[in-house]
Formats: C-alpha cells, sequence, structure tokens
C-alpha cells in the first residue's frame, strides 16, 4: 500500500524544482503507461496502480518488484489530473542530446525559443514524432519538456525523439550540420520557396512574440505560411504553424 513518505514524495513531483532536483518524471494513463513500458530500458522507479490494472498486465518480474498498490483514494490524492486514473509510472529523464544529428535533407530538428503553453510543447512534440523529425531543441526559456501537461499532451511522443536544450548561441554552432530556418509574419512565402536538398532545423518562436530578432538575425532562411488576404487573423498558433511547415517538407 502507499506509504506516507511515498505519497508525499510522488506529490513534490508535481513541481519543477523537484522533479529537477531528483532527474524525475512520471506519466499517468493506461495507454501512456504501455507505451513508457515498451520504450523504456531500465529507468522505471516506481509504478503506481490499482490491483485491477496490475492483474491485467503482464509485467516483467523485476518490475514486479516496483509496484505499489494504492487505492482509488490514494491515486486521486496523487494525480496531477483532476481525475485520477488507474495507473501512475515514474522513471528517470533520459539524457538530453548535446548534437544534432546530421541529416542528407529534410527537418533535422526543430527548436522553440520561448515555448510556454505546454499543450503547445506536447502537440509539437507529437508533430515532430508523426513526420519522422528525431530531434526537439528547446531554448531555456521554455516550459519544460517532463511538465506532466506537456507529457499527456505529446500522447507518448516524448518516448521516441531525442530532445535538446540549448541557447541561440549553442544552436548558432550547429549551422555546419544543418540550415536555420525562421519563422515569422514578414518571412518569404512558404509556397515560394523550393524544397531544400540540405538538412534545416526549424526555428519556431514564443506563442505570442514570435522568433525573437536574434534568432531571425541567425537564420539563412526566413518563411511565412500565406493565409487569405482579408483574413483578420493575427496568426497562427505556433503548433499548428509547425505541422503546416512540417507537412510542407
Amino acid at each position: 500500500m502507499l506509504s506516507k513518505n511515498l505519497e508525499k514524495f510522488v506529490r513534490s513531483l508535481h513541481q519543477l524544482k523537484n522533479r529537477r532536483r531528483e532527474n524525475l518524471f512520471f506519466v499517468e494513463g493506461h495507454k501512456m503507461a504501455a507505451d513508457l513500458l515498451d520504450e523504456e530500458n531500465g529507468g522505471i522507479r516506481h509504478i503506481l496502480a490499482l490491483q485491477e490494472w496490475v492483474d491485467k498486465q503482464n509485467i516483467s518480474n523485476v518490475l514486479t518488484q516496483k509496484i505499489t498498490i494504492v487505492s482509488e483514494k490514494s491515486m486521486q490524492k496523487i494525480s496531477a489530473l483532476k481525475t485520477a486514473t488507474e495507473v501512475m509510472i515514474i522513471a528517470e529523464k533520459p539524457d538530453l542530446v548535446s548534437e544534432v544529428k546530421a541529416l542528407e535533407n529534410g527537418i533535422a530538428a526543430i527548436f522553440l525559443e520561448g515555448i510556454q503553453n505546454p499543450g503547445n510543447m506536447g502537440t509539437i512534440l507529437r508533430i515532430a514524432d508523426w513526420f519522422g523529425i528525431p530531434q526537439v531543441i528547446a531554448s531555456l526559456e521554455c516550459v519544460d519538456f517532463y511538465n506532466p501537461k506537456v507529457i499527456q499532451a505529446s500522447m507518448s511522443s516524448i518516448f521516441r525523439l531525442q530532445l535538446s536544450v540549448m541557447d541561440l548561441d549553442s544552436l548558432a554552432q550547429k549551422k555546419g550540420v544543418a540550415e536555420l530556418w525562421a519563422t515569422d509574419m514578414n518571412g518569404e512565402s512558404i509556397k515560394n520557396i523550393k524544397k531544400n536538398k540540405k538538412p534545416i532545423i526549424l526555428m519556431i518562436g514564443n506563442e505570442g512574440k514570435g522568433l525573437s530578432s536574434k534568432a531571425k538575425q541567425l537564420a539563412e532562411v526566413v518563411v511565412t505560411i500565406p493565409g487569405d488576404p482579408k483574413s483578420k487573423t493575427e496568426s497562427l498558433n505556433a503548433a499548428v504553424a509547425c505541422g503546416i511547415i512540417c507537412s510542407w517538407f
């Protein structure tokens, strides 16, 4: 059963500073838990679950030792969701990647500058996974990759991507591996640009401010997504814009 100490520890992981200190994250729900168990290579710390969930699973002997049976009431106490699910897994964060892997062409990585909305971040991770983009890089100002809402919005894609955190100076050093493409309302229409034969790093900016002037100055190409000239909409959602450009490639 769930001890008071373990309950307190799990609840502490709702806060970013504690997740960083412990180098841990957690996922909730059957699908997310099943996907993590499929992808995981030994970093599982705790499996907290209702007895009914455990009875339906085929869990290895090694992992059964990490299972703690909890009641529905206890699950509600430790859950970060409004409606608690039947399972929560706590695991070690994978190491961040410091390099950008060279590709022959296409999008080698997506760089996110100042993305604050967890839903946007998670959706962009899902978009990268869908289009086979291997890496997502976040600036220091972005929401934490392992924020519970980011993980939920990613729908398990976070487990299949290489993740990095870099500032713009570090990103500039990757120019030899891939071209930097910026997105901006005043850029060249994506429809008018020939698809690149070189790999690129696609830069997506903050939901309200867009990319910083420094980011745009670093870019070799600045693109925009043309809309209806009569439209009064100021801009596209960051994740939507990212999806459209990835689809164009």
